[in-house]
């Protein structure tokens, strides 16, 4: 490959099973757009148990006993409980758990990090998008997941970054600048996450993306509509950053819809 070319790659990852279309797609997707740390602050969840850990430490009996979560809100300091396994693609399904937080746990972080209007990224990837709910209710995130909270809100802005982190173009190219082709054991690392780009609005904008992202909000996770409107985002997010028919099909090609 070009010795040009991976310098100039962000970050200095290059997948070497791409041809020119798709290090140009990657270059055409970098230079119309900003990080994820530069609109957010990232965050990896809570770790509820380690023995030692907390304020008291936890004892091997606290871990093995699970002494803080619960199915009911015990005192006012059970907050509900966000899991990776309750986030789905645009939104999440609660699964009714409640934790008791403060300084006893093993990782606790800043209450405003499980306040207002943000995104929450599931650490394991789906099979042809990275999983990102949008969350305004107060919930506590696990370690399983990150939260994004934004630096400066503007509702709009969110809702776009929320069908980017969803998309088809989004999870090309964390594989290919990341090299993460396990179908096995997926995952992304926090640093992959703050460096994966999103739109300058300043120069780009779909107000469309918006209105479908406001529909896919109020659909049922698993329904028909859910699924066709996912569909109709990633075509609009090729129409965002410009892609022509070949670099489509590339994309198409490589992220199997599931």
């Amino acid at each position: 490959f070009e010795q040009a070319s991976f310098s100039a790659n962000r970050g200095l990852n290059f997948s070497v099973t791409l041809n020119q279309t798709g290090r140009s797609l990657l270059e055409k997707i970098a230079t119309q757009s900003i990080d994820v740390a530069g609109r957010y602050e990232v965050i990896t969840g809570i770790k509820e148990y380690q023995v030692g850990k907390g304020k008291p430490e936890q004892s091997m009996e606290d871990v093995e006993n699970r002494v803080f979560n619960a199915t009911t809100p015990i005192t006012p300091t059970y907050w509900p409980e966000l899991r990776g396994r309750n986030l789905f693609h645009f939104a999440i399904n609660w699964s009714d758990e409640y934790i008791s937080y403060g300084p006893w746990l093993a990782e606790p972080r800043q209450v405003r990090f499980f306040e207002g209007k943000r995104i929450v990224v599931r650490q394991i990837p789906g099979s042809r998008a990275l999983v990102a709910a949008y969350v305004e209710e107060r919930f506590v995130i696990d370690q399983t997941a990150f939260i994004l909270l934004p630096r400066e809100l503007d509702e709009d802005v969110l809702l776009l970054d929320l069908a980017i982190l969803n998309s088809k173009l989004c999870y090309w190219y964390f594989m290919n600048v990341n090299n993460e082709f396990d179908a096995l054991f997926p995952k992304i690392k926090a640093k992959e996450l703050k460096r994966l780009p999103l739109p300058n609005y300043g120069i780009m904008t779909d107000n469309s993306i918006v209105t479908v992202v406001s529909k896919i909000l109020g659909t049922p996770i698993a329904s028909d509509e859910h699924e066709f409107l996912a569909i109709e985002l990633d075509k609009l997010v090729y129409r965002l950053y410009d892609l022509t028919a070949e670099e489509i099909a590339l994309v198409e090609a490589s992220v199997v819809r599931g």
